[in-house]
């Protein structure tokens, strides 16, 4: 799996700008269509999303493998019932694999051999 590059994700940004906006620019004009834009405007936009892309986490790829353990460490104090309702919405998106939620800050797995 690769991550959109950053023209890619500016044509996304761009593209759901003119749907949240009926296809209108801030002042009430029609938005042109992407490829019909001058290559200063597309560069705007690329420069915007990447941007956006470098204050985003870094983000791993990886694929589960039956017996793995889901643990999401999040970076404040849960109560129990937090807790639960976490876990079991993880448990709801991870079916096939165990789960537990703790305090820490990030998702990891588990694996039984240890990597």
């Amino acid at each position: 799996m690769t991550l959109p590059t950053p023209l890619e994700q500016a044509e996304a940004g761009y593209t759901g700008y003119a749907e949240a906006t009926g296809g209108k620019t801030f002042d009430g004009r029609d938005m042109p269509a992407w490829q019909d834009l001058p290559e200063h405007t597309v560069q705007a936009w690329t420069t915007a999303a990447g941007a956006i892309r470098s204050e985003l986490p870094e983000v791993r790829v990886l694929r589960l493998q039956p017996g793995d353990e889901l643990v999401l460490a999040v970076d404040h104090a849960l109560d129990d019932s937090e807790a639960e309702d976490m876990n079991e919405l993880l448990h709801a998106l991870f079916p096939d694999h165990r789960t537990r939620v703790v305090s820490g800050g990030e998702l990891t797995v588990v694996r039984k051999d240890g990597e």
